[in-house]
Protein backbone atom coordinates (compact mmCIF):
# COMPACT_ATOMS: atom_id res chain seq x y z
CA UNK A 1 0.00 0.00 0.00
CA UNK A 2 2.71 2.60 0.90
CA UNK A 3 4.62 1.85 -2.58
CA UNK A 4 0.80 3.54 -4.15
CA UNK A 5 1.90 6.58 -2.47
CA UNK A 6 5.18 7.07 -4.00
CA UNK A 7 3.45 5.66 -7.33
CA UNK A 8 1.41 8.12 -7.36
CA UNK A 9 3.60 10.68 -6.54
CA UNK A 10 6.00 9.57 -9.18
CA UNK A 11 2.46 10.10 -11.85
CA UNK A 12 1.79 13.32 -10.30
CA UNK A 13 5.04 14.63 -10.89
CA UNK A 14 6.80 13.33 -13.90
CA UNK A 15 5.83 16.09 -16.42
CA UNK A 16 7.99 18.75 -14.75
CA UNK A 17 10.92 20.04 -15.22
CA UNK A 18 13.72 18.73 -12.88
CA UNK A 19 16.27 20.89 -10.84
CA UNK A 20 19.18 19.98 -9.49
CA UNK A 21 19.18 20.15 -5.44
CA UNK A 22 21.76 22.76 -4.86
CA UNK A 23 19.12 25.42 -6.85
CA UNK A 24 16.24 24.19 -4.46
CA UNK A 25 17.93 24.09 -0.73
CA UNK A 26 21.44 24.32 1.08
CA UNK A 27 22.53 21.26 3.84
CA UNK A 28 24.33 21.52 6.65
CA UNK A 29 25.90 18.41 8.61
CA UNK A 30 24.42 18.19 12.48
CA UNK A 31 26.08 18.41 15.25
CA UNK A 32 27.83 15.93 17.82
CA UNK A 33 25.71 14.43 20.41
CA UNK A 34 26.71 11.68 22.17
CA UNK A 35 24.11 9.67 24.61
CA UNK A 36 26.44 10.23 27.56
CA UNK A 37 26.12 14.54 26.83
CA UNK A 38 22.05 13.82 25.85
CA UNK A 39 20.13 15.87 28.58
CA UNK A 40 16.38 14.72 28.16
CA UNK A 41 14.10 17.50 27.31
CA UNK A 42 11.43 18.31 25.51
CA UNK A 43 13.73 18.56 21.89
CA UNK A 44 13.71 15.17 19.57
CA UNK A 45 17.14 14.28 18.26
CA UNK A 46 17.58 12.75 14.62
CA UNK A 47 20.13 10.92 13.26
CA UNK A 48 20.30 9.00 10.59
CA UNK A 49 17.86 5.98 11.59
CA UNK A 50 15.15 8.73 12.39
CA UNK A 51 14.83 9.89 16.52
CA UNK A 52 17.32 9.17 18.98
CA UNK A 53 15.55 10.68 21.72
CA UNK A 54 15.13 14.04 23.69
CA UNK A 55 17.33 17.04 24.63
CA UNK A 56 17.11 19.78 26.13
CA UNK A 57 18.80 22.23 23.54
CA UNK A 58 17.97 22.18 19.65
CA UNK A 59 19.66 22.80 16.11
CA UNK A 60 17.17 23.63 14.11
CA UNK A 61 14.29 26.36 14.86
CA UNK A 62 12.20 24.66 11.71
CA UNK A 63 10.68 21.58 10.85
CA UNK A 64 13.40 20.20 7.91
CA UNK A 65 14.12 17.42 6.54
CA UNK A 66 17.23 15.32 8.50
CA UNK A 67 19.58 12.90 5.77
CA UNK A 68 21.27 9.66 7.30
CA UNK A 69 25.00 10.58 6.18
CA UNK A 70 26.96 7.48 7.22
CA UNK A 71 26.29 4.06 8.13
CA UNK A 72 23.94 1.83 7.23
CA UNK A 73 21.27 4.76 7.24
CA UNK A 74 23.09 6.95 5.21
CA UNK A 75 20.60 8.20 2.79
CA UNK A 76 18.14 7.48 4.63
CA UNK A 77 15.55 10.76 4.82
CA UNK A 78 13.09 11.86 7.92
CA UNK A 79 10.68 14.90 8.34
CA UNK A 80 11.40 16.66 11.74
CA UNK A 81 9.81 18.25 14.00
CA UNK A 82 10.43 21.97 14.81
CA UNK A 83 12.82 22.63 17.43
CA UNK A 84 14.92 19.38 16.71
CA UNK A 85 18.57 18.35 17.10
CA UNK A 86 20.10 16.65 14.05
CA UNK A 87 23.22 14.50 15.32
CA UNK A 88 26.48 14.74 13.00
CA UNK A 89 26.13 11.41 11.60
CA UNK A 90 22.99 13.28 9.56
CA UNK A 91 22.88 16.03 7.28
CA UNK A 92 19.88 18.53 6.89
CA UNK A 93 18.25 21.09 5.08
CA UNK A 94 19.42 24.36 6.26
CA UNK A 95 17.79 26.83 3.71
CA UNK A 96 15.31 26.76 1.26
CA UNK A 97 16.32 28.82 -1.80
CA UNK A 98 12.96 28.28 -3.75
CA UNK A 99 9.39 28.24 -2.27
CA UNK A 100 8.67 24.94 -1.60
CA UNK A 101 6.66 22.75 0.12
CA UNK A 102 8.62 20.72 2.39
CA UNK A 103 6.17 16.96 2.64
CA UNK A 104 6.95 17.76 -1.26
CA UNK A 105 10.44 17.80 -0.76
CA UNK A 106 10.42 14.98 1.60
CA UNK A 107 8.95 12.44 -1.06
CA UNK A 108 11.01 13.60 -3.61
CA UNK A 109 14.85 12.90 -1.63
CA UNK A 110 12.54 9.75 -0.44
CA UNK A 111 11.41 9.13 -3.83
CA UNK A 112 15.48 9.20 -5.16
CA UNK A 113 16.44 6.30 -3.23
CA UNK A 114 19.55 8.36 -1.74
CA UNK A 115 21.55 5.27 -0.80
CA UNK A 116 22.36 3.96 -4.00
CA UNK A 117 24.41 7.22 -4.46
CA UNK A 118 26.25 6.10 -1.02
CA UNK A 119 30.16 5.43 -0.97
CA UNK A 120 29.94 1.51 -0.64
CA UNK A 121 33.21 1.71 1.23
CA UNK A 122 33.28 -0.66 4.83
CA UNK A 123 31.47 2.58 5.98
CA UNK A 124 29.09 4.01 3.90
CA UNK A 125 28.53 7.64 3.13
CA UNK A 126 27.12 10.17 1.32
CA UNK A 127 28.08 13.79 0.94
CA UNK A 128 26.54 17.16 0.61
CA UNK A 129 27.76 17.78 -2.81
CA UNK A 130 26.29 13.65 -4.12
CA UNK A 131 22.80 15.16 -2.49
CA UNK A 132 23.25 18.33 -3.86
CA UNK A 133 24.11 17.02 -7.63
CA UNK A 134 20.76 14.65 -7.93
CA UNK A 135 17.34 16.48 -9.62
CA UNK A 136 13.64 16.29 -8.85
CA UNK A 137 11.06 17.24 -10.68
CA UNK A 138 10.50 20.82 -9.17
CA UNK A 139 6.56 22.56 -9.72
CA UNK A 140 5.76 25.70 -8.83
CA UNK A 141 4.34 25.83 -4.77
CA UNK A 142 0.86 26.16 -5.53
CA UNK A 143 1.09 22.32 -8.39
CA UNK A 144 3.59 21.25 -5.34
CA UNK A 145 0.67 21.73 -2.99
CA UNK A 146 -1.91 19.97 -5.20
CA UNK A 147 0.04 16.18 -5.80
CA UNK A 148 0.89 16.90 -1.63
CA UNK A 149 -3.01 17.04 -1.76
CA UNK A 150 -3.74 14.35 -3.57
CA UNK A 151 -0.74 12.02 -1.43
CA UNK A 152 -2.36 13.08 2.11
CA UNK A 153 -5.77 11.85 0.89
CA UNK A 154 -3.74 8.30 -0.38
CA UNK A 155 -2.32 8.42 2.97
CA UNK A 156 -5.90 8.85 4.83
CA UNK A 157 -7.25 5.83 3.06
CA UNK A 158 -4.36 3.61 4.01
CA UNK A 159 -4.56 4.87 7.72
CA UNK A 160 -8.43 4.23 7.58
CA UNK A 161 -7.45 0.42 5.90
CA UNK A 162 -5.35 -0.28 8.37
CA UNK A 163 -7.41 0.61 11.24
CA UNK A 164 -9.99 -1.39 10.27
CA UNK A 165 -7.58 -4.00 9.23
CA UNK A 166 -6.15 -3.71 12.94
CA UNK A 167 -9.92 -4.04 14.18
CA UNK A 168 -10.86 -7.27 12.61
CA UNK A 169 -8.10 -8.58 14.01
CA UNK A 170 -9.53 -7.51 17.38
CA UNK A 171 -12.63 -8.98 16.05
CA UNK A 172 -11.11 -11.90 14.93
CA UNK A 173 -9.14 -12.94 18.22
CA UNK A 174 -12.77 -11.97 20.55
CA UNK A 175 -14.39 -14.51 18.63
CA UNK A 176 -11.53 -17.23 18.83
CA UNK A 177 -11.03 -16.21 22.75
CA UNK A 178 -14.81 -16.85 22.89
CA UNK A 179 -15.22 -20.32 21.03
CA UNK A 180 -11.74 -21.76 22.80
CA UNK A 181 -13.30 -20.89 26.25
Amino acid sequence: MRQDVFKTFNSLSEQFKKLPLSKIISLQNGKGLSSTKMITGEHLVYGGNGINGTHNAFVSEKATLAIGRVGAYCGAVHLTEPKSWITDNSMFVNQFLKDLNLKYLFFALKNLNLNQFANQSSHPNISQPTVLEQKIPFPDKKEQDKIIGEIEKLETEIADIENELASMDEQKEQILKEYLE
